[in-house]
């Protein structure tokens, strides 16, 4: 039998279990609390079923949700469907010019170049020109890769002053003119022709061949020296001119010049590399949190230009610089231009192909930047060595550097070559100098040896070798 111990007083007792009582332990319910406790210090214990039944016949029935507002979605759409409409009518009136703030922002110098030149419209971009001379031999002034026609801003009077024509153009992306738009991705492409053709072109296409065929890729810029002839339409100029093309601009308007061959007099490079890259360095515009701080501080900026390109540019014409490529977008046109250039242009070929026959060629190089870039002109010089070659003492952009020496450079080989004609004049010439050889083969197939003279003063059949009778 089971036995509990206990002591009373000094002496131990054996009490048997069977003695004690049974007992039960209940716990008491909760107690419900006063309503003015917040609900959460409420125990469910604590509501009894009847409580919780007349908290829910007297709690008032939620409203349904109201259905959406047929007037208010029409009036939404229709005051929408008016501001585009009044958008799209009013963009063709907005003028693209500087605003008046960011006009002020300009240091003195780019503010008079701005002023001293104008828009051409051509298609599809509205371009800056710089005009300066009289209307005799017409010197066309081209940049390089994240410069502009602000570089030649000392080089244009000098050759004004000179009695030549000086015409410097801001190439598409550049300066005051226009940006190209944006490539378009090949998604977006190929959402649209999905678009045009059917879902189900498509997939035949992708059955047949494997892929869905692209377009070329829409926006950039794919020939930048094809706006240099639109511009020379607009601005009626009519004899061959001669081309200045610094640093980049030759591989950007190689194919136009070999196309439009009887429109240019002369090719004057001006440190254009073949080998080398550009001066300005636009992959580093592309990196995302370096390209934004170059552009932001002017100092860093001056400094990377004082670098790359010109040893001697002053600050306000660094500031300059950067403005320009940070107006409207140009960043992105700077860096698709350097993404853009000819990697693969042979100097030597496009000099000796049959289009340059008759094309005098100048190369004006830097003695004073470095041992690789004088090593880079030797190579340009064996590639034409038909061209006449000359040194200068600036730096890669040297229209910054030394601007008259390069002016004086200029306008002494523009003055070695025969005046430049029109393009009527050089067609008449042309077919009086093949009725004057008709006359000759005439006389000597009747008088057999009479009348051999030649015709002596006039211009070859382009109107631009040397003339005959010397």
């Amino acid at each position: 039998m089971e036995s509990k111990s206990f002591f009373l007083g000094y002496e131990k007792v054996e009490w048997p279990l069977s003695n004690f009582p049974k007992t039960t332990f209940t716990p008491p319910l909760p107690t419900p609390l006063p309503e003015f406790l917040p609900s959460f210090l409420h125990h469910p214990m604590a509501e009894t079923p009847k409580q919780g039944e007349e908290e829910a016949r007297n709690k008032p029935p939620k409203d349904p949700t109201p259905p959406p507002s047929i007037k208010k979605a029409l009036s939404f759409w229709f005051y929408f469907t008016i501001s585009i409409s009044l958008l799209t009518l009013l963009l063709p009136f907005l003028r693209r010019t500087p605003t008046a703030t960011s006009f002020l922002r300009f240091p003195d110098d780019l503010r008079r170049h701005y002023s001293a030149g104008r828009l051409v419209k051509t298609q599809p971009f509205e371009l800056f020109v710089a005009d300066a001379g009289a209307s005799a031999e017409t010197v066309l002034l081209l940049h390089g890769l994240g410069s502009s026609s602000f570089s030649f801003r000392r080089v244009i009077p000098a050759l004004a002053g000179a009695g030549l024509r000086a015409v410097a153009v801001d190439l598409p992306g550049s300066g005051f003119s226009d940006r190209p738009p944006a490539a378009r991705s090949c998604l977006l492409d190929t959402l649209a022709q999905m678009r045009e053709n059917g879902v189900f072109w498509a997939f035949d296409q992708l059955v047949e061949t494997g892929e869905i065929p692209l377009r070329a890729e829409a926006g950039g810029l794919q020939d930048p020296g094809s706006s240099v002839g639109k511009v020379l339409d607009e601005m009626s100029i009519g004899k061959p001119v001669h081309l200045v093309l610094h640093d980049s601009a030759l591989a950007a308007s190689a194919s136009w010049v070999s196309a439009n061959a009887r429109r240019v007099r002369s090719v004057t490079l001006l440190d254009t590399p073949v080998a080398e890259l550009p001066a300005f360095p636009s992959q580093f515009l592309q990196v995302p949190a370096l390209g934004s701080l170059l552009l932001k501080s002017r100092f860093m900026f001056a400094g990377l230009l004082r670098i790359c390109c010109s040893r001697t540019v002053g600050g306000d014409a660094a500031e300059a610089y950067r403005l320009l490529i940070a107006y409207e977008d140009g960043k992105r046109a700077v860096v698709e231009a350097g993404k853009g250039l000819n990697r693969s242009f042979d100097l030597g070929e496009w000099a000796r192909s049959e289009e340059m026959k008759g094309i005098a060629i100048q190369v004006l190089w830097s003695s004073m930047w470095s041992d690789r870039w004088i090593e880079e002109g030797r190579r340009v010089a064996s590639a034409v060595p038909e061209a006449q070659f000359a040194w200068h003492s600036g730096g890669r952009w040297p229209q910054e550097d030394d601007a008259e020496e390069i002016s004086e450079l200029i306008v002494q080989f523009v003055s070695s070559l025969p005046k430049s004609i029109t393009q009527s004049e050089e067609d008449h010439l042309q077919d009086r100098t093949e009725q004057e050889l008709g006359e000759d083969n005439y006389n000597h197939a009747h008088d057999h040896g009479y009348g051999h003279d030649d015709v002596a003063g006039y211009a070859s059949t382009y109107g631009r070798g040397q003339e005959w009778g010397y």
